[in-house]
């Protein structure tokens, strides 16, 4: 369980290395990207244009946030596993 911790970012949030507010900001804003332009997507009505636009911002958002909040792009989860790791 320590491993899947250490991917998840748990052990960074807990230790200090990764400010709270920082963390939860940094997901909220890339689940505000992730509907954007996922959801602005689907407009198009063409399903490929739809999965690259859900798929990119995923990855993006991954690398982008990672390293802040262990990249969940959902702050609900994030602040679960705070709670769950005390």
């Amino acid at each position: 369980m320590a491993g899947l911790k250490g991917i998840l970012g748990v052990q960074e949030l807990k230790n200090g290395e990764a400010n709270l507010f920082r963390a939860i900001v940094a997901e909220f804003f890339a689940a505000m990207l992730l509907n954007f332009f996922g959801c602005g997507a689907v407009v198009t009505g063409n399903v490929v244009a739809i999965a690259l636009a859900f798929g990119l911002v995923v990855a993006g958002g991954v690398q982008g946030i990672g390293h802040v909040s262990g990249g969940h792009i959902n702050p609900a989860v994030t602040c679960g596993l705070l709670v769950i790791g005390k």
